[in-house]
C-alpha cells in the first residue's frame, strides 16, 4: 500500500483528508503540522505521495 504525508497547519483539515483516505483504503498515512515538520518526516521516509496547501 502507498505511503501518504498530509502537511497542513489545519488540525480539521488534515482530520478530514486522514479520515478519507482511510476510507479510500489508504492505511499508512502521516501527518504533519506545518512545512518544517513535513520536510523533517519526508528526510526520513520515502513516501509515495505528499499532499500539502
Amino acid at each position: 500500500m502507498a505511503k501518504l504525508l498530509i502537511v497542513d497547519d489545519s488540525t480539521m483539515l488534515r482530520d478530514m483528508l486522514n479520515y478519507a483516505l482511510n476510507e479510500g483504503g489508504y492505511t499508512d498515512v502521516v501527518e504533519a503540522v506545518d512545512g518544517v515538520d513535513g520536510l523533517a518526516k519526508a528526510k526520513n521516509t520515502n513516501f509515495d505521495l505528499i499532499i500539502t496547501d
